[in-house]
């Protein structure tokens, strides 16, 4: 099972294979194991998904759709939009709200709609923002 890299843009489940979208392709693995990947990830790095939450948790003094930093040398961020859908947050270029959506568009030229509103998908950003801006004050 991969991990989590500088490359991944996207991590999610649609109900029956967990895919990880990455500048360089497509991995497809059957059943869901966001959880896992997330946490093999974050204890690549140095923590468990658990302890990057909690850290999460701490620094932005809030409970819900929290972001993490998977890799503080790295700066590899990601953010859910929902239980089952995780993004790095330093690959986005932008995103647009539509009428019942949002695209976001990858440095790298690709781009996604997900059926999340905009304010969502802002929200989240600012929490990443805030995220990195709180670790760099305490380092």
């Amino acid at each position: 099972m991969d991990r989590i890299n500088g490359k991944t843009l996207i991590i999610y489940y649609n109900n029956f294979n967990t895919v990880m979208i990455n500048t360089d392709g497509k991995i497809i693995i059957n059943g869901n194991f966001i959880r896992s990947i997330l946490n093999k990830s974050c204890i690549f790095y140095g923590s468990s998904l658990n302890g990057r939450l909690k850290g999460s948790k701490d620094l932005l003094k809030c409970r819900y759709k929290l972001p993490i930093i998977i890799s503080e040398s790295n700066r590899l961020i990601f953010f859910p939009v929902n239980k089952y859908f995780w993004i790095n947050f330093n690959m986005i270029e932008s995103f647009e709200k539509k009428e019942n959506h949002t695209i976001i568009t990858f440095k790298n030229g690709y781009k996604r709609s997900i059926f999340v509103s905009y304010r969502v998908v802002n929200n989240q950003m600012l929490k990443c923002s805030r995220l990195w801006l709180e670790y760099l004050e305490r380092k």
